[in-house]
């Protein structure tokens, strides 16, 4: 608990504004002419009838989903904070 409360303002702050970064990003993303390109198109896969993909797949997806958009804020601020800590002068 002690090691929770060490610097917990600036922790905050930096994963705060990675995840602000990624979000604009993700919404620069949705405005390029290839975003609308893909959604005017749709999605069609395997042609008509019931797509085919494993249902161990669709069901390993959710899960890879919820660790890319949670671990790559988390990689980026650990990375981040690394190279400040590395670059602040020592107390």
């Amino acid at each position: 608990m002690k090691f929770l409360k060490k610097d917990w303002k600036s922790r905050s702050t930096i994963i705060v504004a990675i995840s602000l970064l990624v979000g604009v990003l993700m919404i620069t993303v949705d405005q390029t002419q290839f975003a609308s390109e893909i959604n005017a198109m749709g999605y069609h896969h395997g042609g008509e009838g019931k797509p085919d993909i494993p249902a161990v797949v669709l069901f390993i997806l959710p899960f890879i989903k919820a660790l890319v958009l949670i671990g790559v804020p988390l990689i980026l601020a650990r990375l981040i904070a690394s190279i400040l800590r590395r670059f602040s002068p020592k107390r």
